[in-house]
């Protein structure tokens, strides 16, 4: 299966994480545009496939899925100047809240399951839009 491979992103840990070049670079008449490299990713794709399918389970299991290092360490010291140069203008929260981002229901059964687990989110976020173009985030 031949399809077509797009530019590689700057800031993404390919050596970590190979199958990455197969994720959303190819559309459905199998081009990226001007300026791309032909490659056999059929077996890219079906590990990438795998890897998502993965996540998906693991994330429906547990709530949660890392890749470590999924962002090149090189990377995360441009990103964090980016983020700092914006903090002025991101938007904060400090609120108490169940993992459901709902209030505790005290008919819940049972009484202690996660749902009625209170938690603290302290979040600072900043819009896309508010980046500059080019931030490797």
């Amino acid at each position: 299966l031949e399809l077509v491979l797009g530019e590689e992103k700057e800031g993404m840990n390919y050596e970590k994480y190979p199958w990455l070049r197969s994720v959303g670079l190819v559309d459905e008449r199998g081009t990226c545009g001007s300026g791309v490299e032909y490659l056999n990713l059929s077996q890219l794709q079906v590990e990438a496939h795998k890897k998502i399918q993965t996540a998906r389970t693991q994330y429906l299991q547990t709530g949660a899925v890392t890749f470590p290092e999924f962002v090149e360490p090189s990377a995360l010291a441009s990103i964090l100047e980016d983020c700092t140069a914006k903090e002025d203008a991101a938007f904060t929260t400090d609120d108490t809240h169940t993992p459901h981002q709902l209030q505790v229901d005290e008919t819940f059964d049972p009484p202690n399951s996660v749902r009625n687990l209170k938690m603290r989110t302290h979040v600072a976020s900043i819009a896309y839009d508010e980046l500059p173009p080019e931030s490797e985030l």
